[in-house]
């Protein structure tokens, strides 16, 4: 799950990722577009009852303008 936080640092948005098996190989390579003005997101690994088992990274986000041609 991937879990947006505003500059104030409240929760604002939770989106889901993909679903993972301990016993398997995963590589997370998404873009995702969070809407509203989210500053940072923190990745969170939940098992298979929903129970958040913690984070395990979190970056800022920046915005990036659109190149004009």
């Amino acid at each position: 799950m991937a879990h947006f936080y505003d500059e104030h640092g409240a929760s604002t948005e939770t989106l889901p990722l993909a679903d993972v098996s301990p016993t398997d190989l995963f590589v997370l390579d998404l873009e995702i577009a969070p809407q509203g003005n989210q500053k940072r997101v923190s990745l969170h690994l939940e098992d298979q009852s929903g129970l958040d088992r913690g984070a395990f990274g979190e970056v800022s986000i920046r915005k990036v303008d659109s190149l004009k041609h």
